[in-house]
């Protein structure tokens, strides 16, 4: 069987964030500015659109010596992972001294852990390397996590770096406060206007103009750079730029107004329609200007450019192009207010040219722009629900950060769509937000709109590990279903998550009901191949139909590696259900394999529920292997997997830690371990076989009262505890048919911790022909402490040696990276590599042969 491999999960960079924008031509030099920031460890540019903010940090960070490390805020980092991980990209493209640990802390804990950002901070200061660093637009970040975040880079990184910040806004960062310190330079809108030198230097670079005109034009313009910038492109196609200039100066029309409605009026037809065309996109190349506006685009194109009017290359070669942003609106205004029809029509054709790009987010942003919601929304779920059920999580976060923010999504089923799909990439907050935005836009009047919203709430606390209160969601879900079949792609799944509450809680029949619901699913594949029959097996496995539910099982997780679908929510049920049949029929090996690929699959997704589903059955396969300490290891890692209360899941956890610290000798624990558990069979086994170690057989006896109506499963291994009770021949007569019907059904796992009560009974009786599967089993288990031999040890590294320092405190492994500013994963590859030198398999025989060698 193939397992997943470890991977973070992470955005995918986008690089040309990361890539400072060329100097557009003509630029001039800033050299007041620059001497005004010279001495300034923190700069901030502060001003309105087209004063040049982005060109002043380009050209003071080119200034400086260092590298510069860059990052274009923009829409995609509204998510606090896509701004940091960029950030860290950036810097370790600046600073090569940087290695990959800040991203993969930041990928396993998030972004709202800072110990990514300690790591960096340290990394930074070893590497010693004088850094610039510019966050362009960072006005655009509202997170007050992301903020503080960069204040504490600010404050607390090296002191030979240099941030340079700019934005439309003040950054809700402590401007102040660094003002005071004395760090602060600030440039602000009145900084950047022209002064009536700049003006005649940037005219003497475009359109022959007397200096008077060029000082004039610039006080129209009120020293706006990007304004007098496109005054001159202007007046170099004109036969007397002079004269042109002085009626541009005279008009009583605010400079935007006047191109819009004399510059474009003067363009030829072809010229005009093009620029009035592309202004709804942000940025083209001859290809898509071609497509967009057909085969004469690229003459007008061509003639837009030679007169320089509002086209900036985008690239050395110069394919790509823009209109400068404000130019951009100003002509699609222009463009929506005369001709609203072509302004619909071209956005439509611009959605359909990108959606065969296999570009959603751009497709979407088009359809939202001329309102088309559902047409939005088909455009993402379709690709999101194919990112859903490859397996590729890392496309799909990717995907959902280029979302514009909530607010400007006004129909509520397209924001429960996005939070959906947030909840299939395990974002929590996404989800959160899109929930929210879809409840304020509906205000509880639209049924269809409040049962997805019950659905959705259902999806996000089941996942969260919340059964009670994703069973409550259910029901008002079903309240307000009236009977009546979902429609559309995602709810049409719901009817898996509530089949998933139900198995959950031990509600049969309705989770009956509900697999039989989800069997009615059309497609795709990736459901029908795997989920439901994922489902139907565990519910066939609750009911004693091992045989069946193994079948189904097996089928599921041999189709989901055809299918590619890895890491999946389906796939990873699958693995889990698969793990626990083998485990019950005795293939403790097979179990831990498949409950290892479902945990590395499970640990992609930041939900609960599956990653301590995983987990637990991975932790069950250990210890039937005699392997308590790693079961014990297992087990604390989830408990660091907290939930928002205590639900089901923590009850499972409590049971399970206490049946393990029973199996290593610890008789006195499990009454501690549970007692916070509601009253369950699986809780009075655990106890029932304290009592039979202790001596209390009445106790026991009473724990078990009851059991012929608990799960087969559960039903034989109580069986098995009273026939330790029992004398010789009656509790030989009662094992005896215990085994009896375990073999007939197929249930090994009842059998295979036998109490030592019965070693006399079991080594007279004919086990092989009662049980041969449970024979077989307990001959493949050495259940006896194998003595450690003398090894030689191979030389630990410095952090090998710290972390073996640590194992004996019994912290988890979350723990001990925290600790050591080291991811989780990079904590396990090293324990692995100690464990390889030290001649060991587990964190106990660690310890146990470090201590023998003097290492701890």
């Amino acid at each position: 069987m193939s397992t997943a491999q470890e991977r973070p999960a992470v955005p995918r960079l986008v690089s040309r964030k990361l890539d400072p924008p060329a100097l557009p031509d003509g630029t001039i030099a800033r050299t007041r500015l620059h001497a005004a920031t010279r001495d300034a460890r923190i700069v901030l540019v502060v001003a309105p659109a087209g004063y040049g903010k982005t060109v002043l940090a380009r050209q003071l960070a080119d200034a400086d010596a260092g590298p510069v490390a860059w990052v274009s805020v923009d829409l995609l980092d509204q998510h606090p992972g896509t701004f940091w991980f960029h950030l860290v990209g950036a810097v370790r493209r600046a600073v090569p001294a940087v290695d990959d640990e800040p991203e993969l802390l930041l990928a396993e804990r998030g972004a709202g852990d800072p110990l990514f950002l300690t790591a960096l901070v340290a990394q930074l200061e070893r590497a010693d390397t004088p850094l610039t660093l510019v966050l362009d637009g960072v006005s655009r970040i509202t997170d007050a996590r992301t903020l503080d975040g960069i204040t504490t880079l600010i404050d607390h990184g090296p002191l030979q770096h240099r941030v340079v910040l700019t934005g439309r806004l003040d950054p809700a960062l402590p401007v102040a406060r660094w003002r005071a310190e004395g760090r602060l330079a600030q440039v602000r809108e009145h900084d950047l206007r022209l002064t009536a030198d700049e003006a005649v230097a940037l005219a003497a670079r475009g359109a022959p103009l007397r200096d008077d005109v060029a000082v004039a034009l610039n006080e129209r313009a009120e020293g706006w750079p990007i304004g007098l910038g496109i005054a001159l492109a202007v007046l170099e196609g004109v036969d007397d730029p002079d004269d042109t200039a002085r009626l541009i100066t005279e008009s009583d029309r605010l400079l935007g107004d006047y191109l819009a409605s004399e510059v474009l009026g003067r363009l030829p037809p072809d010229e005009r329609a093009a620029a009035l065309g592309l202004s709804i996109l942000p940025w083209f190349d001859r290809r898509m200007a071609v497509a967009l506006l057909g085969a004469d685009a690229e003459v007008a194109v061509a003639g837009l450019r030679r007169r320089r009017l509002f086209l900036t290359a985008l690239d050395d070669a110069a394919d790509a192009l823009q209109f400068h942003d404000l130019v951009r609106r100003l002509l699609e205004r222009e463009l929506r207010d005369t001709d609203p029809a072509r302004h619909r029509e071209l956005h439509q054709r611009a959605a359909a040219i990108f959606e065969r790009r296999g570009d959603v987010a751009t497709t979407f942003r088009h359809l939202l722009a001329i309102g088309d919601e559902r047409g939005a929304s088909a455009a993402v779920i379709g690709p999101t629900l194919r990112l859903v059920d490859s397996g590729d999580r890392d496309g799909l976060v990717a995907l959902l950060a280029t979302m514009p923010p909530a607010a400007s999504v006004n129909d509520p089923s397209l924001a429960l769509d996005l939070a959906m799909s947030s909840l299939f990439a395990g974002l929590p907050d996404g989800v959160a937000a899109w929930s929210g935005r879809a409840t304020e836009l509906d205000r509880g009047h639209d049924p269809a709109v409040r049962r997805r919203v019950h659905s959705t709430a259902a999806s996000l606390t089941l996942l969260t590990g919340d059964l009670e209160e994703a069973a409550r969601q259910i029901a008002r879900y079903r309240a307000l279903a009236d009977g009546t079949r979902p429609d559309g792609a995602v709810e049409q799944r719901f009817a898996t998550t509530a089949a998933r509450v139900a198995l959950g809680r031990g509600r049969l029949d309705e989770a009956d009901h509900w697999v039989t619901e989800a069997r009615a699913i059309a497609g795709p594949a990736t459901v029908v191949d795997v989920t439901v029959p994922a489902l139907v097996a565990w519910l066939e496995l609750e009911r004693g139909d091992l045989g069946r539910a193994a079948d189904l099982a097996e089928q599921a997780v041999g189709r989901a590696d055809e299918l590619g679908m890895r890491p999946h929510l389906g796939a990873i049920e699958a693995f889990v259900v698969a793990a626990r049949c083998r485990l019950a029929r005795g293939d403790l090996a097979g179990a831990s394999s498949l409950a290892d690929s479902a945990r590395s699959d499970a640990d992609v997704f930041a939900w609960r529920w599956p990653r301590v589903r995983a987990g637990l059955v991975a932790a069950d396969a250990r210890r039937a292997q005699g392997d308590a300490t790693a079961a014990l290891a297992i087990l604390d890692d989830l408990r660091a997997v907290a939930g928002p209360t205590r639900s089901a899941l923590d009850d499972d956890l409590d049971v399970a830690t206490a049946a393990t610290h029973l199996a290593a000798g610890r008789h006195s624990s499990p009454r501690r371990s549970l007692a916070h558990v509601a009253d369950r069979p699986a809780a009075r086994l655990v106890l029932a076989r304290a009592a039979l170690a202790s001596g209390d057989r009445a106790d026991m006896r009473a724990l078990l009262d009851g059991h012929d109506g608990w799960p087969q499963p559960l039903g034989l291994e109580a069986e098995v505890l009273l026939a330790a009770t029992e004398g010789s021949i009656a509790g030989e007569r009662r094992l005896v048919a215990a085994l009896r019907r375990g073999a007939d059904a197929g249930w090994v796992s009842p059998f295979v911790l036998l109490p030592a009560a019965l070693d006399d009974i079991v080594g007279r009786i004919p086990l092989d022909e009662l049980h041969p599967d449970l024979h077989r089993v307990r001959g493949a288990v050495d259940r006896s402490p194998a003595p450690h031999l003398a090894v030689s040890l191979a030389p630990l590294t410095t952090r090998e040696r710290s972390l073996l320092e640590l194992l004996p405190t019994h912290l988890t492994y979350a723990q001990i990276g925290e600790r050591m500013y080291l991811s989780v994963n990079t904590v396990k590859s090293n324990l692995k590599s100690v464990y390889r030198k030290l001649a060991v398999s587990s964190r106990a025989e660690a310890v146990e042969v470090a201590r023998e060698a003097g290492l701890v």
